[in-house]
């Protein structure tokens, strides 16, 4: 978890944190829920901002929000050497591997830890 925030970073962090709870108010406007596939959401208001996978990875949506605090959301829990920014009403993801994206919604950051396993699942 960030140290200014109970938001969580990873999957196991927000298991841990939302327990056996129906929800759990984790800042202003904003709650972790379970969803029906098992994965742990970050709903900000109306919206399921982060959707936290059990194999580490996470998946960010705006629902059309593309607000300060949506981003400041998302970038709490996002895994570590992702980051969301603005630049020039664009929102940009840099990734780990040194790379920067286009923001899309959908757009799912597959921690370090985790990369090896995704990479043996594409070649299935």
């Amino acid at each position: 978890m960030n140290k200014n925030s109970t938001i969580p970073n990873t999957y196991q962090a927000a298991r841990t944190l939302l327990g056996d709870a129906d929800e759990r108010k984790v800042d202003n406007n904003t709650l972790l829920l379970p969803m029906p596939d098992g994965s742990i959401g970050l709903k900000y208001h109306r919206t399921v901002i982060v959707t936290y996978h059990e194999d580490e990875s996470v998946t960010v949506n705006t629902g059309g929000w593309l607000t300060s605090t949506t981003k400041e959301r998302m970038n709490q829990a996002l895994p570590a050497g992702f980051r969301i920014f603005q630049k020039a009403k664009t929102w940009y993801v840099d990734a780990p591997d040194g790379e920067t994206y286009e923001y899309q919604d959908g757009y799912k950051c597959i921690p370090e830890s985790a990369r090896a396993f995704h990479a043996y699942r594409e070649q299935l």
